[in-house]
């Protein structure tokens, strides 16, 4: 009794497609593992402004200013311009 039409070209496309299919299935696969899903900051910033003053009210140019990050110990300076910034 012959074979189906069906059955006979059923080994090749099966071959065909374990053989391109999964693959690329297998890599979208660990692409998507490998996608955070959560994205956090990665920096925090901020700023301190103002002008350093004499008691008299006037600035202060070249003065040493320091900051301390009290949570991480680090520590930031800066000196203010001519125009006490």
């Amino acid at each position: 009794m012959p074979l189906p039409i069906m059955s006979v070209g059923f080994p090749k496309i099966r071959k065909q497609v374990i053989g391109t299919v999964l693959p690329l299935l297998a890599l979208i696969t660990s692409l998507v593992g490998l996608t955070p899903l959560k994205v956090h900051a990665q920096a925090v910033s901020g700023s301190i402004t103002g002008a350093v003053l004499d008691p008299s009210g006037n600035v202060i140019p070249g003065a040493k200013v320091q900051g301390t990050n009290l949570a991480t110990g680090v520590e930031y300076s800066a000196t203010t311009s001519q125009a006490g910034y």
